[in-house]
C-alpha cells in the first residue's frame, strides 16, 4: 500500500496539534509496507502505540477545545472515542485471532479516518478560531456565545479573529 505523507495542506494551524498529526501518520505508515503488514508482532506494536498516542492526541485536542469553548466539543468527543473502540476492537482482534490481512485493513481503515477527520473536523476548530462561526457542515448547531477573545494563547488557526466586530457603517 502507498504511505500516507503528511503535508502542509494538512496543517490546521497549531504546532503541538500538526506535530501530533504528523506522529500518527508515522506510526500508521509502519504498515505501508507488504512484508511488515504480515507479521503479527509489528501489526500488534503499531495498534499498540496507536492507541496508546491517539488516546494522548485526542486529550490534547479537546483540552483545546474546552479553552475556546468549541461549540462541536460533544461530537468531537463522540467521533474520537468512536475510533478509539475502533482501535481497541483491532487490538483485540490482532491478540486473539490473527489473520495476515489484519494490517493492510487497519491501514487502510485508518488511513481513510485520520485524513478525513483531520480535514473536515479538524480545520472546523481552526476556522472557528479564526470567524467565531462554526462550520458549513453544521450550521444549524452554531454557537450562540462568541468565543473569547484570547485565542491567540491558545494557538488555533493561522490568523486570529477579530477582537470585536462592528457592522459595516453606511455614512
Amino acid at each position: 500500500m502507498q504511505r500516507v505523507e503528511w503535508s502542509a495542506f494538512l496543517s490546521v494551524g497549531n504546532a503541538r496539534i500538526d506535530q501530533d498529526h504528523q506522529r500518527l501518520f508515522e506510526i500508521l505508515n509502519r504498515l505501508a509496507d507488504a512484508e511488515a503488514r504480515r507479521e503479527r508482532a509489528v501489526v500488534a506494536a503499531a495498534v499498540e502505540e496507536m492507541a496508546r498516542y491517539a488516546g494522548e492526541h485526542f486529550a490534547r485536542e479537546e483540552e483545546l477545545m474546552e479553552a475556546i469553548r468549541y461549540p462541536l466539543l460533544a461530537e468531537h468527543r463522540r467521533q474520537h472515542r468512536e475510533l478509539a473502540a475502533k482501535v481497541e476492537a483491532w487490538r483485540t482482534r490482532v491478540a486473539r485471532r490473527w489473520h495476515p490481512w489484519h494490517g493492510g485493513t487497519f491501514f487502510a481503515v485508518l488511513a481513510h479516518w485520520l485524513v478525513s477527520h483531520i480535514l473536515e473536523d479538524d480545520r472546523m476548530i481552526a476556522d472557528f478560531c479564526r470567524t467565531g462561526k462554526v462550520g458549513h457542515r453544521f450550521r444549524r448547531a452554531k454557537a450562540k456565545t462568541p468565543p473569547p477573545a484570547p485565542l491567540r494563547e491558545v494557538g488555533w488557526g493561522q490568523r486570529p479573529i477579530r477582537e470585536a466586530r462592528t457592522p459595516m457603517s453606511l455614512a
